[in-house]
């Protein structure tokens, strides 16, 4: 969607809040120690468009200032190498107490950093990272319409694979791939990762947008519930983590933020480091709350305040160095 590079959309960065804020919820199952429907509802359904719109925003924005691959790669490593290493000092003294030698805590410690996620939130860098490369090659090769088509056909192989796994487990060569000891971190990155990143060129290349928008984000969000409905009173799936009406979901939810840029709207702290910040430190958060609170949405509550109160401090201090934790 061609819109004027210099726009301000406030809305994009407000909505990366809320999915950063939905990404905690995902880590901590909040309602579930209040009413079963309400958990589900948030904590299984909602919860499923905040990585896809983290995914999606980044490949707009890649895409739509040309793939700028060397700046763009720096930032990427400055902030995963900077967490990582963070989490990996958190996570040494259960080395140490574990008896694990030091050539298996450095081996450990490889395998994560560049296949798993050097700690479990962090696979989104490492998806991030593979859909910068992929998209990059591809954009020199001029083949982004290729590409695409391919990330449509991946997305659907991923959804069969988990909200329809019961269809997908029949069929002799996905099944396969299905059952694959890596296939978790092959979805993630290939079947929802860049799927989404690529949903960034879609939009760009969307000329105008359409007039009745709104009306076709409410009835896509029914389609999107009932699917999931459907999918449980059948019981067909592993997981939902992707369903079919989650795409049209994102792709038209960003062209709202699109639509309301909100540009004359701003907080005085910058919500997109903000967001970034919260998504990166609330394991960590998590880590020391659950010592001594026991109720998830007590837990919730607390580690999204505790992390958006440091996340504000840090960003008003503008210091260097503590900058390079902020994607």
């Amino acid at each position: 969607m061609n819109s004027d590079k210099n726009l301000k959309i406030n809305s994009i960065n407000y909505m990366k809040l809320i999915c950063a804020f939905l990404v905690i919820a995902i880590h901590t199952h909040p309602f579930e120690d209040i009413n079963k429907v309400l958990y589900y509802s948030f904590s299984e359904v909602l919860v499923r468009i905040a990585v896809p719109f983290f995914f999606v925003s980044s490949g707009y924005f890649y895409i739509k200032n040309k793939c700028k691959f060397s700046k763009y790669m720096k930032r990427l490593l400055t902030v995963y190498i900077s967490w990582s290493i963070i989490y990996f000092i958190i996570q040494l003294p259960s080395y140490i107490t574990s008896n694990t030698s030091l050539i298996n805590i450095a081996k450990n410690f490889i395998v994560t950093f560049f296949i798993y996620g050097s700690y479990y939130h962090m696979w989104y860098m490492v998806a991030l990272i593979m859909c910068v490369i992929i998209t990059s090659i591809f954009y020199k090769l001029n083949k982004m319409k290729s590409l695409y088509i391919l990330s449509i056909g991946l997305y659907i192989i991923g959804v069969i694979g988990g909200a329809y796994y019961k269809i997908g487990s029949q069929i002799p060569i996905l099944s396969n791939l299905y059952n694959f000891s890596l296939y978790l971190q092959v979805r993630r990155y290939l079947l929802m990762g860049l799927p989404f990143f690529m949903l960034g060129y879609l939009i760009d290349e969307i000329k105008e947008i359409p007039k009745n928008i709104n009306i076709t984000t409410i009835i896509t969000i029914i389609l999107f519930i009932l699917e999931i409905i459907i999918v449980n009173i059948l019981n067909l799936q592993r997981d939902i983590v992707i369903t079919f009406f989650l795409y049209p979901l994102m792709l038209q939810i960003f062209i709202l933020c699109l639509k309301f840029a909100l540009q004359n709207t701003s907080f005085k702290i910058n919500t997109g480091k903000l967001s970034s910040f919260i998504y990166f430190v609330h394991p960590l958060i998590i880590l020391v709350l659950s010592n001594f609170l026991f109720k998830e949405t007590l837990l919730y509550i607390a580690t999204c305040f505790i992390s958006t109160l440091i996340g504000v401090i840090l960003i008003k201090m503008d210091n260097k160095k503590i900058n390079r934790l902020l994607f």
